[in-house]
Protein backbone atom coordinates (compact mmCIF):
# COMPACT_ATOMS: atom_id res chain seq x y z
CA UNK A 1 0.00 0.00 0.00
CA UNK A 2 0.94 3.62 -0.44
CA UNK A 3 -0.12 6.61 1.65
CA UNK A 4 -0.13 9.95 -0.16
CA UNK A 5 0.75 13.26 1.49
CA UNK A 6 -2.98 14.12 1.83
CA UNK A 7 -3.53 10.97 3.94
CA UNK A 8 -5.29 8.95 1.23
CA UNK A 9 -4.07 5.34 1.21
CA UNK A 10 -3.98 3.21 -1.92
CA UNK A 11 -3.97 -0.56 -1.51
CA UNK A 12 -2.95 -2.61 -4.55
CA UNK A 13 -4.03 -6.24 -5.09
CA UNK A 14 -2.46 -8.56 -7.68
CA UNK A 15 -3.52 -11.97 -8.99
CA UNK A 16 -1.34 -15.08 -8.90
CA UNK A 17 0.52 -14.11 -12.10
CA UNK A 18 1.22 -10.53 -10.99
CA UNK A 19 -1.52 -8.64 -12.85
CA UNK A 20 -3.12 -5.69 -11.09
CA UNK A 21 -6.64 -6.72 -10.02
CA UNK A 22 -7.71 -3.96 -7.68
CA UNK A 23 -6.81 -0.54 -6.31
CA UNK A 24 -8.68 0.55 -3.21
CA UNK A 25 -8.39 4.20 -2.14
CA UNK A 26 -9.29 4.96 1.47
CA UNK A 27 -9.28 7.92 3.80
CA UNK A 28 -8.96 6.24 7.19
CA UNK A 29 -11.64 3.56 7.20
CA UNK A 30 -13.75 5.32 4.53
CA UNK A 31 -13.55 3.84 1.04
CA UNK A 32 -13.19 6.62 -1.54
CA UNK A 33 -12.76 4.65 -4.75
CA UNK A 34 -12.49 0.97 -5.63
CA UNK A 35 -11.06 0.08 -9.06
CA UNK A 36 -11.14 -3.50 -10.41
CA UNK A 37 -9.56 -4.91 -13.55
CA UNK A 38 -10.17 -8.14 -15.49
CA UNK A 39 -7.96 -9.90 -18.03
CA UNK A 40 -8.29 -12.47 -20.79
CA UNK A 41 -6.08 -15.53 -21.30
CA UNK A 42 -3.59 -13.42 -23.29
CA UNK A 43 -3.14 -11.02 -20.33
CA UNK A 44 -5.00 -8.19 -22.07
CA UNK A 45 -7.07 -5.98 -19.82
CA UNK A 46 -10.66 -6.61 -20.89
CA UNK A 47 -12.73 -5.11 -18.09
CA UNK A 48 -12.65 -2.22 -15.68
CA UNK A 49 -15.05 -1.18 -12.98
CA UNK A 50 -15.06 1.69 -10.54
CA UNK A 51 -17.16 1.65 -7.41
CA UNK A 52 -17.44 3.95 -4.46
CA UNK A 53 -19.11 7.06 -3.23
CA UNK A 54 -17.28 9.30 -5.67
CA UNK A 55 -15.51 9.26 -9.01
CA UNK A 56 -13.34 12.01 -10.45
CA UNK A 57 -15.38 14.63 -12.30
CA UNK A 58 -13.31 14.04 -15.43
CA UNK A 59 -14.13 10.30 -15.42
CA UNK A 60 -17.90 9.71 -15.49
CA UNK A 61 -17.57 6.12 -16.75
CA UNK A 62 -18.01 3.48 -14.08
CA UNK A 63 -17.41 0.24 -16.00
CA UNK A 64 -16.45 -1.01 -19.45
CA UNK A 65 -16.27 -4.40 -21.18
CA UNK A 66 -13.65 -4.87 -23.90
CA UNK A 67 -13.60 -7.69 -26.49
CA UNK A 68 -10.66 -9.66 -27.95
CA UNK A 69 -10.16 -6.98 -30.63
CA UNK A 70 -9.65 -4.38 -27.88
CA UNK A 71 -13.00 -2.72 -28.68
CA UNK A 72 -15.44 -1.47 -26.07
CA UNK A 73 -18.58 -3.62 -26.18
CA UNK A 74 -20.31 -2.17 -23.13
CA UNK A 75 -20.07 1.09 -21.20
CA UNK A 76 -21.89 1.36 -17.88
CA UNK A 77 -24.27 -1.43 -18.94
CA UNK A 78 -25.08 0.07 -22.36
CA UNK A 79 -24.19 -2.02 -25.42
CA UNK A 80 -21.73 -0.89 -28.07
CA UNK A 81 -21.27 -2.80 -31.32
CA UNK A 82 -18.77 -2.76 -34.17
CA UNK A 83 -19.02 -4.17 -37.68
CA UNK A 84 -16.46 -6.65 -39.10
CA UNK A 85 -14.16 -3.72 -40.01
CA UNK A 86 -14.16 -2.34 -36.48
CA UNK A 87 -16.46 0.61 -37.21
CA UNK A 88 -18.80 1.58 -34.39
CA UNK A 89 -22.38 0.78 -35.53
CA UNK A 90 -24.30 0.83 -32.23
CA UNK A 91 -23.62 3.15 -29.33
CA UNK A 92 -25.69 3.60 -26.19
CA UNK A 93 -28.80 2.23 -27.91
CA UNK A 94 -28.49 4.28 -31.10
CA UNK A 95 -27.72 2.81 -34.52
CA UNK A 96 -25.00 4.89 -36.16
CA UNK A 97 -25.07 5.80 -39.85
CA UNK A 98 -21.81 5.49 -41.82
CA UNK A 99 -20.01 8.74 -42.60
Amino acid sequence: SLTMPNGIAAEYTYDTVGRLERILYQNGSTSIRDLSYGYDELNRRISFSSNGPSRPKDSPIGSVVINERNQYTEVDGSALQQDENGNQILALGYKLAPL
